[in-house]
């Protein structure tokens, strides 16, 4: 059995216009997680089909909101904060998002 996890990349524009680095303003990362791995780490992952990036999410929306701020994991955790505000990019989102 393997354990793997897939990384997708959605751009909201041409890609060869956004910046190599960061997550949050012109790209957004989601995870597929097939496999149970038996890893808490995963549970916002597993059978869930492709969600934002949820890694090692403790589920409160504070937490998403610090490490989008933070730039924790690249910004990868800004795709969460815009589903946990229902797919609306919230009036106080750290950055500006463009194509």
């Amino acid at each position: 059995m393997v354990n793997s996890s897939r990384g997708v990349v959605f751009f909201v524009g041409n890609p060869e216009k956004c910046p190599q680095s960061g997550y949050g303003q012109c790209k957004f990362y989601f995870l597929y997680m097939p496999v149970d791995t038996k890893d808490p780490v995963w549970k916002y992952h597993y059978n869930r089909g492709l969600e934002p990036f949820k890694y090692s999410w403790d589920g409160r929306t504070e937490t998403a909101v610090r490490n989008c701020k933070n730039g924790t994991y690249d910004g990868k955790w800004c795709t969460l904060v815009i589903q946990l505000n229902g797919w609306k990019i919230p009036d106080d989102y750290p950055y500006k998002v463009s194509y």
